[in-house]
């Protein structure tokens, strides 16, 4: 009975990491190694197979076993930080790991020492009795341990997470066009994925502990596939100009040391709203894929925590919605001159659009309608319609 299910775990090990390494492959060579979900599946299989080859050698000799226990308790504390810094670096240009950030590999070491602390006072016959109790699903001190590291981890990652990602939508959609966020919608629904399965997968594993040994590697594969999909989905543009981003960066640092724009009177801010509103008109600048809240303030002449404050309060909407408003009117403009034959998205990228997921979602966010819905009821031109939209 015992070879038996050696056997078929053995094989549903083997089986699942070969999937997880094919699909890596897929991702590598579709994305021509661009764009982070690609970096981001490295990142986990680095950590994955570790895990599953530990599982694996609980059917192994005694010898084996201890080594990769002692590496599964390490690596399985690392998913959480890496998570963590990854976000950091998809959102941040700027970010560089610094001597505080170790602080969030303590959990790992202090694992690896408790396991080591619990084992190395054992016979080798007490650490073979401990393997069998295990491979029957049975916890020891150190995986007692383990597990409530890793789910202190999950809560507070996950907390962190959507609160930094809460931060970081407010701040590009202030100062971007382009929001960085439209072509980062793959991770965060990853991310929403990931917490979300494993907040289910917590019950299972605390009242079935016997399931590990087959169900990690599984769920690895769902996951692992969901985080292709998503990223394959989604469009792999590149981030936004690392100049855009400096530019800004400097210019909000000599506002908050000589200017302060909270108490600008209405009238202020109606004139700043008319000069935005009559440039962009003018100047047509909205169709720059990569236009950003600095070159509209190097434009204008206009602070641009002047300009943030004025459309926030005044117009009620920020940069992100002020300059997307024009590119969908400048698209309503260009769908009544479509010709015929001619697809929808072809004029995506005219009208300041980087993809095309950004532009049908951007026009139905503001018309309410796609953009094959609305042309079909404010044009009396036939013209051939993608069957995308």
């Amino acid at each position: 009975m015992l070879a038996d299910t050696s056997l078929l775990v053995t094989i549903i090990n083997i089986a699942c990491n070969l999937f997880i390494v094919l699909m890596f492959i897929i991702l590598a060579l579709s994305t021509r190694m661009k764009g982070g979900a690609v970096w981001l599946l490295l990142i986990m299989i680095s950590i994955i197979i570790p895990i599953s080859l530990s599982l694996l050698n609980i059917f192994l000799p005694v010898n084996y076993f201890l080594y990769f226990f002692y590496l599964r308790l390490f690596v399985n504390t690392l998913f959480f930080p890496s998570f963590w810094f990854f976000a950091k670096t998809q959102f941040e240009l700027s970010f560089r790991v610094s001597a505080s950030s170790l602080l969030h590999f303590i959990p790992a070491v202090i694992s690896l020492l408790i396991a080591i602390l619990y084992f190395v006072p054992l016979s080798a016959e007490q650490i073979e009795t401990e393997r069998l109790l295990m491979m029957a699903g049975t916890r020891n001190i150190a995986t007692y341990f383990n597990d409530i590291l890793i789910i202190l981890q999950f809560l507070g990652y996950s907390t962190a997470l959507f609160f930094y990602i809460r931060k970081q939508k407010k701040y590009l959609q202030d100062n971007f066009s382009n929001s960085i966020l439209s072509n980062m919608k793959w991770l965060i629904q990853f991310y929403i994925f990931f917490f979300v399965a494993f907040s289910l997968s917590i019950p299972f594993f605390t009242l079935y502990p016997e399931i590990e040994i087959w169900f990690c590697p599984i769920a690895f594969v769902i996951t692992v596939a969901y985080l292709l999909y998503v990223a394959l989905y989604h469009s792999m543009a590149p981030y936004i100009n690392q100049k855009a981003v400096e530019k800004y960066q400097q210019l909000s640092e000599t506002n908050a040391l000589t200017n302060s724009f909270s108490s600008m009177s209405k009238e202020q801010m109606a004139n700043i709203c008319d000069t935005v509103t009559q440039y962009l008109q003018n100047s047509g600048a909205y169709k720059d894929c990569d236009f950003s809240l600095a070159a509209l303030s190097h434009s204008t002449g206009i602070y641009n925590g002047k300009i943030s404050v004025a459309l926030n309060t005044h117009l009620k909407k920020n940069f992100f919605e002020i300059v997307n408003a024009f590119r969908v009117e400048e698209t309503k403009r260009l769908l009544q001159t479509l010709q015929e034959n001619h697809v929808i998205e072809s004029i995506a990228e005219d009208c300041g659009f980087r993809s095309r997921s950004t532009f049908f979602a951007t026009f139905k966010r503001v018309e309410g309608v796609t953009p094959a819905q609305w042309l079909k009821r404010n044009s009396t031109k036939r013209c051939h319609v993608s069957t995308f939209s």
